[in-house]
């Protein structure tokens, strides 16, 4: 048997196809697993154990499928569900299973606040399950995996010696602005934590980190300057992490460590770490969030009560 699972981005949405090939691998007899990924995003994939071929898009979408028609394969599982990917099983002419967006019925819930999703099949990962069980393919009670390449640099050094393994890891990217906490609440989070705090980010997070980093003395900031996988083992050498909705978390939940994950404009019944040991943190006071399924560059009502008054809780771990 051959597989071919599909998906194209984003960070956190390939961090839950992980369970999908692990349980495709483990249960389809003698089965060949191939995926599909946008190249950038290669680096969460390239080293999985469970994946015998990986192919990698460029936008090239006439090339891949003319790669992907010769290998004939048995079921095309499209974890994505969008006009490229329809039009590779247009292409490829194989038996396809497709995971249910639901993107009317979460509208619904951003715009109107009612629920129209069954709770069994509230998170992204538990609708692809819901597209592989087709196949007969189940769930296996596991959650998300990340794998590191076997020469990988430590990310630790760039940190000093006194912080390896005694640091939170303080994640503050996010996509989007209405997904990431502003900084009077990561100052708020850092006052509460009496050890040392490594701040992880893009580029775009590195002003903030320099501020937080000059004006704590127990903060060290490494947004910026650090590789995809770096970051990942930050974050699994850290005794505590917090973070926003962001793709870095949902890596995090593979590494079973106590996480607490802030969310403003987004729901986590749907997007929160997978199968982790999370703490979703939310401003429950005010009706108006969830407002977005994937984020937005402003707060639609103009004050961002969400994030700018969530109650930062004391943490434990």
């Amino acid at each position: 048997m051959k597989v071919l699972i599909i998906r194209f981005s984003s960070i956190g949405d390939i961090a839950w196809t992980t369970p999908i090939i692990r349980r495709c691998k483990l249960q389809l007899p003698d089965v060949e697993v191939h995926y599909l990924t946008k190249k950038n995003f290669a680096e969460l994939v390239s080293h999985n154990p469970h994946i015998d071929k990986l192919w990698l898009f460029d936008d090239n979408l006439f090339e891949i499928i003319k790669l992907l028609h010769v290998q004939k394969y048995d079921y095309v599982i499209d974890l994505h569900n969008n006009l490229r990917t329809w039009l590779i099983k247009a292409a490829l002419q194989r038996p396809t299973v497709t995971h249910r967006k639901m993107s009317i019925r979460r509208y619904i819930m951003c715009m109107f606040k009612i629920n129209l999703i069954p709770a069994h099949l509230a998170h992204v990962a538990d609708r692809f399950q819901e597209a592989v069980s087709k196949i007969g393919v189940n769930d296996d009670g596991l959650g998300t995996e990340y794998y590191f390449g076997e020469h990988m640099p430590s990310a630790e050094q760039y940190l000093p010696k006194t912080l390896t393994g005694n640091y939170t890891a303080l994640v503050i990217g996010g996509s989007k602005a209405t997904k990431q906490l502003p900084i009077h609440k990561l100052e708020e989070i850092i006052t509460k934590l009496n050890h040392n705090i490594v701040l992880i980010g893009g580029t775009q997070e590195a002003h903030t980190g320099n501020i937080l980093q000059k004006k704590y003395i127990h903060v060290t900031n490494l947004c910026g300057k650090l590789s995809l996988s770096e970051s990942a083992k930050m974050v699994q050498n850290a005794q505590l992490i917090i973070g926003n909705d962001t793709g870095l978390m949902h890596i995090a939940a593979a590494f079973s460590k106590k996480m607490y994950t802030f969310w403003g404009s987004t729901n986590p019944d749907w997007y929160a770490p997978y199968r982790s040991n999370n703490v979703n943190v939310r401003n429950t006071a005010i009706a108006c969030s969830p407002c977005s399924k994937l984020g937005a560059h402003e707060c639609p009502q103009g004050h961002f009560k969400c994030m700018n008054e969530v109650q930062v809780p004391d943490f434990e771990g």
